[in-house]
């Protein structure tokens, strides 16, 4: 009797591969339909992590390809990447002309990349750095967690005064004079006149972003390498073949000091005569030394004596010594150096003498035969610039930042001006002797104490909202709950921001950022953690 052997059959791979893939098209389904919002952001985050790893790579074999050349319109301040793919036919101007001011990437098409990828929002940018190519595009925490800004100045970042959110410069710089910062290779730099500075952290090399710092003048002059010291068992010379701080090998003082002859003493003096005898000094200077690491301190004294500094330790690397103080006894103070266990005929390398009035160091002022100014920086946004992104019916402002100061002194850091004056005037934030103090409305009359200061230099965040709706507003600083207030009147003639134009206060603003709406609290405390 025969059986019936039917075959068994499986599955194929076709159908496998068809199950899987319907399987995928449906949890696509329900993940967006549970957050749709979520599941797009995330799509097109990875859209734009995809086009800036493009065109990176393009960027870098086009640079390959062309003896280390970069298109044109790449700086080290970021720029906006110009869309140069097409040229629309209503346009009437030439697409180099579309591209003034900025990146144009039209010569990396086609060979390096099929077409410029454009973002669904905004703008992707570009800039050098010492060592590469950074492309990015302005969108990240803060604004997936605040929304779209209508403001967004992320001067650490980019490097520019570039606005991320327009893609327009609407800052309006000025100083008039040239001035010194810290590059990204750890070395000094100078800026033009009304040219803006972006500073770096002299040990890390961490960018800190624009820098804002007052007026201020180096009383010592021939600051690299002063002449009038005490002789006291040194010998002393002028060396040329030291690479200095600003990346130059040029001249130096040089001293060698015999431990026996000079310890407590000081072993180098620069003497000033002039100093306001109620006003505090501060002396500044480059130090490294020769060979090996060795002790010593650096202070103020003056005619009367020297005052107490503490140790450091000096090596063939050079490093920044500071020391403030008031003149004592009249008007005569000295920059002076003292040894401690220094080895006998240890050699000191000494460049960028700098004695200033007031209360900390500022950026180096180099001098020769005379004394010389470095001016403020004047920082501000107005007009049609201001009232492109503000608005006057209510708003939040978020910014990071880092400030020296006076800790006796007043200070204030971004603030928001009206055209009139007390008390509709804005400010982002107000040092006011120890206390960090929001205030929203004029002097004290509607404020609130944020945090007390540890430290100057000091880093924070801090975000503030405002609702002229409601009487209302709200700050938080470092991710500390958002504290409340109410103000007495609406604040409806905002016609400009000043930029950390204050007296008493170096300013270091990595980033600023305007909503145009009053973001919760709960969101204030978020995006300043």
């Amino acid at each position: 009797m025969l059986k019936d052997k039917r075959k068994q059959k499986g599955f194929t791979l076709l159908e496998i591969l068809l199950v899987i893939a319907a399987i995928g098209i449906l949890a696509a389904i329900v993940l967006v339909a549970i957050n749709p919002t979520k599941q797009i952001e995330s799509a097109r985050s990875a859209q734009r992590r995809s086009d800036i790893n493009s065109i990176t790579k393009a960027i870098q074999q086009y640079s390959i390809d062309n003896n280390g050349q970069y298109p044109t319109g790449i700086e080290v301040g970021a720029k906006v990447i110009c869309n140069t793919g097409s040229q629309k036919s209503t346009d009437t101007l030439s697409p180099t002309t579309l591209c003034d001011n900025k990146a144009n990437l039209s010569v990396l098409v086609p060979t390096y990349i099929a077409s410029i990828p454009q973002p669904d929002s905004n703008n992707y940018y570009v800039r050098k750095s010492s060592n590469s190519i950074e492309v990015s595009h302005p969108r990240d925490t803060i604004w997936n967690i605040g929304g779209v800004p209508s403001l967004d100045l992320n001067f650490a970042q980019n490097k520019s005064l570039i606005d991320g959110v327009s893609g327009n410069n609407l800052i309006t710089f000025a100083r008039n004079s040239t001035a010194t910062y810290i590059g990204e290779d750890g070395l000094i730099k100078t800026a033009a006149i009304n040219e803006p500075r972006f500073d770096h952290d002299l040990v890390t090399k961490a960018s800190l972003g624009l820098l804002v710092e007052e007026q201020r003048t180096n009383l010592v002059t021939n600051s690299n390498f002063p002449l009038t010291h005490q002789n006291l068992g040194i010998s002393d010379s002028t060396v040329s073949s030291v690479l200095r701080p600003d990346g130059t090998t040029g001249s130096v003082r040089s001293f060698t000091v015999t431990n026996s002859a000079v310890s407590p003493f000081p072993f180098y003096r620069v003497s000033y005569s002039n100093a306001a005898s109620n006003v505090l000094h501060t002396g500044s200077v480059w130090v490294r030394a020769a060979s090996g690491s060795h002790t010593i301190s650096f202070s103020l004294s003056s005619a009367t004596g020297p005052d107490t500094a503490a140790n450091t330790t000096i090596t063939t690397s050079w490093k920044r010594l500071q020391y403030t103080r008031l003149p004592w006894g009249g008007n005569e103070i000295f920059l002076d150096f003292y040894t401690y266990a220094a080895a006998n005929d240890t050699t000191f390398y000494i460049w960028g003498a700098q004695l200033e009035a007031g209360s900390f160091p500022t950026s180096y002022i180099p001098t020769t035969s005379s004394q010389a100014t470095r001016a403020a920086d004047v920082v501000s946004i107005a007009g049609t610039n201001f009232s492109s992104w503000y608005n006057q019916s209510e708003g939040t402002i978020f910014s990071s930042a880092r400030m020296t100061f006076n800790p006796t002194a007043n200070s204030n850091f971004p603030a928001i001006y009206t055209t009139g004056s007390f008390p509709d005037r804005l400010f982002m934030l107000y040092l006011n002797q120890p206390a960090f103090n929001s205030l929203t409305v004029g002097a004290d009359t509607h404020s609130k104490q944020i945090s007390t200061f540890s430290t100057s230099p000091q880093n924070f965040k801090v975000a503030q909202a405002l609702s002229n709706n409601s009487l209302s507003y709200g700050v938080s600083k470092d991710g500390a709950t958002a504290l409340t207030g109410s103000i007495s009147k609406a604040i409806t003639n905002t016609s400009s921001i000043s930029i950390a134009g204050s007296v008493g206060a170096t300013n270091h603003i990595a980033r600023l950022t305007y909503w145009p709406t009053r973001l919760s609290n709960t969101v204030l405390q978020s995006i300043t953690q």
